[in-house]
C-alpha cells in the first residue's frame, strides 16, 4: 500500500485539530503528526531552554520552546514547531504584538530526537531551518547524550561529554557544555 499525502494551505493547517497527546506541523505544505515526547525529552527540553536563557540574559534574543514558527507562508506552508529556539527579540515580539506566530527562521532551532522520530524526517527539518536562514540546527540524542550541529546541510559535528557546543553567530559567543545539557537525566 502506498503513502498518500496531501499538501494543506496555512488556513487548513491553523484549523486542523491533532489528536489528543500528539504533536503536529506542518512541513512542506504536509501535516506531520508524531507522538508526545517522553519525560526524558520534556527534560532535556527544559534544561535547554533554562540554560539558553541563563546564557542570553540581557542580549536581543528571545529563547522558546514548542511553538510553531512561519518558515515559508508560500505555496507549500513550513510551520515546524521546534522544540527549542533562539530568535530575534524584536521580531519575536512583534509577532507577540499582533498574536501570530513568528515568521522567519530562529538564529538557532533545536529538535530534541525521541524514539518515533526518523533520520529522514529530521534531515527534511534541518534542511528547511537552514533554507531558510537558521545559523545553526542542534539535534540533541538524549539516549546517547549527544548533540549533533548542522551549520550547513552537508556539514555537522557531533559533540560528546567533555565538549563544548558554541552558539551560533549573531549570538554571543558563548558555549553550552554537553554534560550541562543531559545533568538532567537519571
Amino acid at each position: 500500500m502506498g503513502t498518500t499525502s496531501l499538501t494543506v494551505s496555512m488556513e487548513d493547517y491553523l484549523s486542523f485539530e491533532a489528536p489528543e497527546g500528539t504533536k503536529d506541523e506542518l512541513i512542506e505544505g504536509e501535516i506531520v503528526i508524531s507522538p508526545s515526547g517522553s519525560p526524558r525529552h520534556a527534560l532535556v527540553i527544559k534544561r535547554l531552554v533554562r540554560l539558553l536563557d541563563e546564557m542570553l540574559e540581557g542580549a536581543d534574543f528571545e529563547v522558546n520552546s514548542d511553538l510553531s514558527i512561519v518558515l515559508d507562508a508560500s505555496n507549500p506552508v513550513s510551520m515546524p514547531r521546534p522544540d527549542a529556539f533562539v530568535m530575534d527579540r524584536r521580531r519575536f515580539l512583534a509577532a507577540a504584538e499582533r498574536d501570530v506566530f513568528p515568521a522567519g527562521a530562529p538564529e538557532l532551532a533545536v529538535e530534541v530526537v525521541s524514539p518515533g522520530n526518523t533520520k529522514k524526517e529530521l534531515l527534511k527539518k534541518i534542511r528547511l531551518y537552514l533554507r531558510h536562514g537558521s545559523s545553526a540546527v542542534w539535534v540533541v540524542y538524549p539516549k546517547t547524550r549527544t548533540t549533533t550541529v548542522w551549520e550547513s546541510e552537508d556539514t555537522s559535528r557531533e559533540f560528546r561529554n567533555g565538549e563544548t557546543v558554541m552558539l551560533p553567530h549573531p549570538l554571543p559567543q558563548l558555549g553550552i557544555r554537553v554534560s550541562e545539557i543531559f545533568s538532567v537525566l537519571p
